[in-house]
């Protein structure tokens, strides 16, 4: 059976694109939140440069080793010389839009969103080991179920030459079901991975020892995603423990780097002292939408009721929207601890491949298109079901 259009179809403007219409301009980001981290590696990619980030604050003189421009240059930008790709907040977005036009730049000629841009985001498990016994759907990235497996630093290093090779790869999310903190090598694995491209942590912190805060905080493109347990939640005592150190060392950062510490929030359970604690620190609390596994219930039965956003009218819209493009297939490869590739981020995995590393790219990619389990999603709509702002209606 051929692959369908709706996998084969990667979404986004690519990197030949871009070039032909930044055409040799001074590229600039407006914004300097992760999606902006990302189009700077998707730049690097197409051998492109980021001139400057655009800041209403101007927090601090450079980023990442690049001017930032406070917002006073909008009024000095020109559309002859300056290129905008605009990755700030949703909610902004057609005032900034209306104040480019003003200065003469034309929509997608001259200035275009994040959004628009094919960007790859790579999702790796270090250690399959959670922190309470995983139920079977799991059973992909954790093949001997709950017995601990980390991922070899030998195969790591394989890994990262083979991320080299993935185009418009803009972010590695380090974690999955496992706790990456607990692989005794999980520093060196993230900065070894930052050299590839922007790389989140899936964290709950409760494994990190002490003398690896330093280390692991000095990594510039690394962003943490805390996800702490529910306060009623019998490991809610070891994330408690390790709160005042997290906070010591968030309160000791340089301010421009705080933005990459975010507290993330499950839509249900009670997490009322995480969010005061969060508040009263100054961390940045954000809400963690969940996906409801398998299948089966989420087509028959009515077994996730707490996933809120995940309402009639969402169905009704994955419904009507099915001839679309699959949304999930923008996060390839997925490697579990063991080194064997599955097929997605969402939904139960089919694996691919024992080992992530004989294939090339693409090869892999044409695996993913044919395998079983897509079929099964495009036939359900569940490809269009993804964390996409358009779907969420607790987004700005």
């Amino acid at each position: 059976m051929p692959p369908d259009h709706r996998i084969t179809t990667l979404t986004g403007l690519d990197a030949a694109f871009l070039t032909e219409r930044i055409g040799g301009r001074q590229t600039l980001i407006w914004g300097m939140g992760s999606r902006a981290e990302e189009v700077v590696c998707v730049l690097k990619r197409a051998s492109l440069l980021c001139h400057g980030w655009i800041h209403t604050t101007a927090p601090a003189a450079t980023y990442w080793d690049i001017p930032v421009w406070d917002a006073a240059c909008l009024d000095r930008l020109d559309p002859r010389d300056h290129f905008v790709i605009y990755a700030g907040s949703v909610g902004f977005w057609s005032l900034a839009s209306q104040h480019l036009k003003t200065q003469g730049f034309l929509s997608s000629q001259d200035y275009l969103q994040a959004y628009t841009l094919t960007r790859l985001i790579a999702q790796i498990e270090v250690v399959n080991k959670p922190l309470r016994p995983l139920p079977e759907i799991f059973a992909p990235f954790d093949p001997g179920l709950n017995l601990t497996v980390h991922l070899p630093l030998d195969k790591v290093d394989r890994i990262v030459t083979a991320l080299k090779g993935v185009p418009s790869l803009s972010r590695i999310i380090i974690g999955i079901a496992g706790e990456p903190l607990a692989h005794p090598q999980c520093v060196s694995i993230l900065k070894v991975m930052s050299t590839v491209a922007s790389v989140s942590l899936q964290t709950s912190l409760t494994h990190i020892a002490a003398q690896d805060w330093p280390a692991a905080l000095a990594i510039r493109q690394l962003r943490w995603m805390i996800s702490p347990p529910p306060d009623d939640h019998p490991t809610a005592m070891e994330f408690l423990a390790q709160w005042p150190v997290l906070v010591n060392h968030y309160n000791h950062m340089p301010a421009e780097d705080r933005h990459r510490i975010a507290i993330h929030i499950a839509n249900s359970g009670n997490f009322a002292r995480v969010r005061r604690m969060a508040n009263e620190a100054g961390l940045k609390v954000l809400a963690h939408l969940p996906f409801p596994f398998p299948y089966s219930r989420l087509l028959g039965e009515s077994g996730y009721v707490s996933y809120r956003w995940l309402d009639a009218d969402v169905f009704a819209r994955m419904r009507e929207e099915q001839a679309g493009v699959c949304r999930a297939q923008r996060v390839f490869p997925v490697i579990s601890a063991t080194g064997e590739l599955v097929n997605c981020h969402l939904w139960q995995a089919e694996k691919l491949d024992d080992q992530w590393l004989d294939k090339s790219f693409q090869e892999y990619v044409i695996m993913r298109n044919t395998s079983v389990q897509c079929r099964r999603c495009l036939k359900a709509g569940l490809h269009r079901l993804d964390e996409h702002l358009d779907l969420n209606p607790n987004a700005n």
